[in-house]
């Protein structure tokens, strides 16, 4: 991963642990770029969102086990008792008496099925840019979310990481936190295990600079903090010649605002000729009989209309600056407690997936079993995605290079076409400022793996020589990569070679 971490400019931590437990972790990249002096190594902690949540649930399942919780009874049971000792409202009272929410159980919350809403990102987001050295704590979540439920609790799924900010105060309620601030998170994870995190830490209040270890994280923010700085559409350029970028043999479906003929030279020229259009968004060149040939550009949104031999097309990129990305280590490192506190190094991640599902030494197999009773997802975000307690099933599809899978489970040959599907458990999270898109365990291989990455929310690079849309193939560009070193390792003879570009 080491020569994605320079092509993209970005920082890149990553573990594997086998099936023996065995743990393999690696780390590339510098921390802070501003002095550009500090190197992240594989102890280093990566705020990791919503991977929180699986801990969270693991949480919530050792105090059941210790018969501290119930997941079926209705949540305001528990918790308003607790809200009534610190002279807060009650549930009731928190959502203007809408009677839904008294129907609330922990395990619908758990499982995405309370009804309730999701926060408002762009709110949290800018409220994080304006106010650095405040923390948005966990009543103010609770408080700002609309209180129309999207459907009755229990009849559908719908993604809310508010519900999970009630997980927290079920937690501190059951363990007989006075405050959410005293919620041992780490304690009630390691409860029932020899398990224990080495590198890891659930942030509190204050600043990700306090805590040992946390990373730099940069968020993408075209003009930094100063949104009439904004990069303007005459920043854009012509995107590589690449497979993420341009389309081959394609012609496009969109709105023309311009031509331009090509006398001598490509596609190359006609892409070069694109920065000149204010506002194109895509080109496309048709070759001539006789060379050259005419160049297209379009606005807005394309869509691929048909196979076209003599066309080429693609998109016109948007320029990246480093001063596009602001650096979040003097912000706050709360980010929605129990929804996703944590900050970890991969290695700890992989460890307590392993112990978590292939060791299952944390908790008991009816315990496991309640977690894995999947239910998709109806409504909004990842609609269709398999949902347990804290955890999703999610499938991942490879292709494999030749005619033969070898000894690689869950791979299926059709026609001379190998196909690598398989099943991945886990939670992936991201932060304005730091990614861990790439995690989970995979049993056909009974393997955990980890990648996190030090700029937010929709991965990517901060190399200013490529566009937006470039740096944003940073994730799908080391995919590949990542699970042929988990195959290898998990499978050292007999193990294909996957179709990685």
């Amino acid at each position: 991963m080491k020569r994605r971490s320079i092509y993209f400019n970005v920082s890149i931590s990553l573990a594997l642990t086998l099936g023996s437990g065995q743990t393999f972790a690696s780390a590339f990249g510098s921390d802070d770029r501003i002095s550009d002096e500090s190197s992240i190594s594989a102890s280093s902690l990566f705020p990791s969102g919503s991977v929180t949540k699986a801990f969270t649930a693991t949480a919530a399942m050792t105090l059941v086990e210790a018969g501290l919780l119930d997941l079926d009874e209705p949540v305001y049971k528990l918790v308003d008792p607790w809200l009534k000792a610190q002279g807060l409202p009650s549930m009731l009272q928190l959502w203007d008496g809408e009677p839904h929410i008294q129907l609330v159980t922990t395990r619908q919350l758990l499982q995405m099925r309370s009804g309730i809403p999701d926060y408002d990102d762009e709110l949290i987001r800018e409220f994080a840019l304006e106010h650095p050295d405040e923390d948005f704590v966990p009543l103010g979540f609770i408080s700002g979310v609309d209180k129309h439920f999207l459907f009755p609790p229990g009849s559908g799924g719908s993604y809310s990481s508010v519900g999970f900010v009630l997980i927290g105060w079920i937690l501190a309620a059951a363990s007989a936190a006075p405050r959410w601030e005293a919620l041992d998170q780490r304690g009630l994870v390691e409860a029932n295990s020899t398990f224990a995190l080495e590198y890891s830490t659930f942030a509190g209040r204050g600043a990700c600079s306090q805590y040992e270890r946390v990373v730099h994280q940069y968020m993408y923010r075209p003009g930094g903090r100063n949104l009439a700085a904004g990069r303007q559409q005459d920043d854009s350029h012509c995107t590589r010649h690449d497979q993420h970028s341009w389309f081959d043999n394609s012609h496009l479906q969109a709105t023309p605002i311009g031509e331009q003929p090509i006398a001598l030279g490509s596609a190359e020229a006609c892409c070069a000729q694109a920065d000149r259009f204010q506002g194109a968004t895509y080109w496309e060149f048709q070759r001539g009989s006789a060379g050259g040939g005419v160049c297209t550009f379009y606005k807005g949104a394309a869509q691929l209309a048909a196979h076209w031999p003599n066309a080429t097309a693609g998109m016109v990129d948007v320029s990246v600056s480093e001063s596009d990305f602001i650096d979040l280590i003097d912000g706050s490192c709360l980010n929605g407690w129990t929804m996703g506190n944590l900050a970890a190094a991969p290695s700890d991640l992989t460890r307590f997936y392993h112990a978590l599902l292939d060791e299952q030494s944390i908790l008991s197999a009816a315990s496991l079993q309640q977690m894995m009773a999947w239910k998709p997802l109806s409504k909004g975000f990842s609609t269709g995605t398999p949902y347990g307690l804290g955890l999703m099933r999610q499938t991942m599809q490879i292709g494999v290079q030749g005619s033969s899978c070898g000894r690689l489970p869950d791979c299926t040959c059709d026609g001379g076409q190998c196909v690598w599907r398989t099943a991945n458990i886990g939670h992936p999270g991201a932060d304005y400022g730091s990614t861990v898109m790439l995690v989970g365990h995979l049993p056909s291989l009974n393997l955990s793996f980890a990648v996190a990455t030090n700029t937010g929310e929709q991965p990517m690079g901060i190399n200013s020589t490529l566009g937006l849309f470039e740096n944003r193939n940073l994730i799908r560009s080391i995919y590949c990569e990542l699970f042929q070193l988990a195959v290898a390792m998990a499978i050292p003879s007999g193990a294909p070679q996957l179709a990685c570009n």
